[in-house]
């Protein structure tokens, strides 16, 4: 919140611009390298906490407007959710270009059992994606199984109506 006057808190903008900048600003930039490490619960609680008060912020929201129901209704990852598909994305491309990297991923994903990789960048892809039911090699692989797997972690699971509200909240709150 003290970050507002510097720039932070876009008032007077619709809430999708305010996300797209977050989206592509903020959220990359606290993310960044996230993925090729292993974080535990506290690290990544702290993450999302972070997440959720810049959001707020950018908003014009008080800090103790709910969390969980805001990034779903703006349609913003949660902080978890945008480090596993980021480590799938660098696993895809480490995969898809030929390269000692793309050998050794090779072997973890089809030689390994999973005690062996147990903390790799591989096991934390797996884990993500069976969570989810979807197969990691096809995103890996497919263009368009990465399209469908990335629409459906996109989708809110709060009707339209939780959007509209926000909105509203968002074009009248001073």
């Amino acid at each position: 919140y003290s970050l507002q006057s510097a720039g932070l808190y876009f008032g007077g903008s619709s809430p999708e611009v305010s996300t797209h900048v977050f989206s592509m600003g903020v959220q990359t930039v606290l993310l960044y390298g996230c993925e090729t490490v292993k974080l535990n619960k506290k690290c990544l609680s702290r993450l999302s906490t972070v997440q959720g008060n810049l959001v707020k912020a950018m908003l014009g929201l008080r800090r103790s407007s709910r969390t969980s129901p805001l990034l779903q209704s703006l349609r913003i990852k949660k902080a978890d959710t945008a480090i596993h598909i980021q480590g799938a994305n660098l696993l895809s491309s480490a995969l898809c270009h030929y390269s000692i990297a793309s050998d050794f991923y090779s072997h973890l994903i089809f030689n390994c059992s999973s005690h062996c990789i147990r903390g790799t960048l591989v096991k934390r892809c797996k884990t993500f994606f069976g969570a989810y039911n979807m197969n990691l090699l096809s995103y890996c692989f497919s263009s368009s199984y990465k399209k469908s797997c990335l629409k459906k972690l996109n989708s809110p699971t709060w009707g339209a109506g939780v959007i509209d509200s926000i909105q509203f909240l968002c074009a009248n709150y001073d």
